[in-house]
């Protein structure tokens, strides 16, 4: 981590905001290790320890040790000072977390997105479960707001859901989805895509936790990206920052529903793998996934294929190197544009997939030029399938944090 050292003109709540993230990410720590890390002096740095005890942000641990002279009293975060909820909206699933500050999930529940999900039902359905949680939990006043993970498009800004392809449930065209939840609620709602979730989530609680600039890349029905630069989640206008899915690979390729042609989604997302799939089968090929599905193509899913290339299965396993390579020359590209500290991967075609993972990150060091990726780390998601709704959640404490 790059350590802000901070000004007599530094503004207060930033100069707090950025000692609260150095507490959270290296507690428990001492006054005096504060102000060495950030040459802040120590009447300073006492004081903004003052206000947090007195708010209860923090909580006085237990007594650092000490190479002579009085020993060190330690500082951390107070985990059940606040809470959160989190909600994921996939294409499968709605999953919703009360997670509390020290991002430990404490309450969860999930359903399978059927037809019933409505807009509407979705804000009520996500009222009703966070009276669940308040039943269960002692979270009375301490329940900071929502956090929505979606998928996009997005306007972010004014909350809106734009139009998702391929959702299975109707009326899910130009939603308010943050102003229904917060009317059906009366808590705060922040609404972002599932990628820039992902990194939040990765960055304060996962193992990119420790590091300034981290890309997020989610790869499943479709692929987007979030990344962090200096500290700072990174947007563009409305959902526009973050559409890896949408860089084109091949001018020439595969009609994307976007309208052009050769985007990454139409070769390394899990519904394109699972449609070339079906196409090869129909030609003719042969593969174990026809033994997995009774030879019903419409029963046919990424986890079947998945299974097929964990047994050897040619066709799955030359189809998925494709897709990975693809997915690994984007990275490529990425990468000579931002070098980050550290790409981390997340999303089903990653988490299932061994091999589509080791392909992707073996295509994207070989890629670059002039090899700087050699020096960075890849990982899987650390926090696995739940990066998102965690990442949902924390849009909730940042927001707290800036304001």
């Amino acid at each position: 981590m790059q350590v802000p050292i901070f000004s007599a003109t530094t503004n207060k709540k930033i100069s707090e905001k950025y000692m609260f993230q150095l507490i959270r990410r290296y507690g428990p720590i001492s006054k005096v290790d504060l102000s060495q890390m950030t040459q802040v002096t120590f009447a300073t740095i006492s004081r903004m320890v003052e206000d947090f005890l007195k708010s209860g942000l923090i909580v006085a641990k237990e007594i650092g040790g000490s190479t002579g002279g009085r020993k060190p009293q330690l500082y951390a975060i107070k985990d059940t000072a606040f809470y959160a909820v989190g909600v994921k909206i996939s294409r499968k699933r709605f999953e919703m977390i009360l997670m509390n500050l020290d991002g430990i999930i404490v309450d969860t529940v999930s359903f399978p997105l059927t037809a019933e999900f409505t807009p509407d039902a979705v804000a009520l359905k996500i009222r009703d479960v966070i009276e669940d949680f308040k039943a269960r939990r002692e979270i009375a006043g301490k329940l900071l707001g929502i956090g929505i993970a979606a998928i996009g498009p997005l306007d972010r800004k004014s909350g809106i859901i734009l139009k998702p392809h391929d959702f299975p449930v109707s009326g899910w065209v130009n939603v308010p989805l943050a102003e229904l939840v917060k009317k059906a609620t009366g808590l705060p709602v922040f609404l972002d895509n599932k990628a820039r979730a992902g990194v939040l989530g990765e960055s304060w609680y996962g193992n990119a936790k420790n590091l300034d600039n981290v890309v997020y890349i989610y790869a499943e029905h479709g692929i987007g990206c979030g990344h962090i630069i200096n500290g700072n989640l990174v947007g563009g206008v409305n959902d526009i920052t973050g559409s890896l899915g949408h860089m084109i690979i091949d001018i020439h390729g595969n009609r994307c529903v976007c309208g052009h042609r050769g985007c990454l989604e139409t070769y390394s997302s899990s519904y394109s793998m699972v449609n070339q799939a079906i196409r090869l089968v129909e030609e003719g090929q042969k593969s174990l996934i026809t033994d997995y599905i009774d030879g019903d193509l419409s029963k046919l899913q990424f986890s079947h294929i998945c299974q097929a290339v964990a047994a050897g299965d040619t066709l799955c396993v030359e189809l998925v190197t494709k897709a990975a390579w693809a997915l690994g020359v984007a990275l490529a590209n990425f990468i000579n544009l931002i070098l980050p500290n550290m790409i981390v991967l997340g999303g089903e075609t990653i988490l299932h997939c061994p091999t589509f993972y080791e392909v992707a990150v073996n295509t994207a060091i070989e890629t670059t030029y002039p090899n700087p990726a050699r020096d960075l780390q890849f990982e899987r998601a650390s926090l696995g399938d739940r990066a998102e709704v965690i990442g949902a959640a924390t849009q909730v404490f940042s927001h707290y944090l800036d304001n």
